[in-house]
């Protein structure tokens, strides 16, 4: 169905030095929009795969953007699902 959902533009994450949108979008009802799937660089590892996550909210600290993401990681061959708040320059739109 047309018309619903989150617009294209409002579904972009921020690549580094570019701000992310301050609020999500709401829909046409005011709720908040869905979270967004995207990419998560390893800050403990950065040679590691990156691995699928979804974006729950942008927050803004110390002039940086942080996304909190929850996506799953190898924990010594178990996989583990994260939570965790990490600068915006370790995620990218999926």
């Amino acid at each position: 169905m047309r018309g619903t959902g989150v617009p294209l533009g409002d579904r972009v994450l921020a690549r580094s030095g570019t701000p992310p949108p301050q609020e999500p979008a709401a829909d046409r009802d005011g709720r908040a929009a869905p979270p967004l799937h995207c990419w998560v660089s390893h800050p403990d590892d950065p040679a590691a795969a990156r691995s699928p996550g979804i974006l729950v909210e942008w927050r803004h600290r110390d002039d940086r953007w942080w996304g909190l993401v929850v996506f799953v990681a190898d924990d010594g061959g178990n996989p583990a699902v994260v939570t965790r708040l990490l600068p915006a320059g370790l995620l990218s739109p999926a």
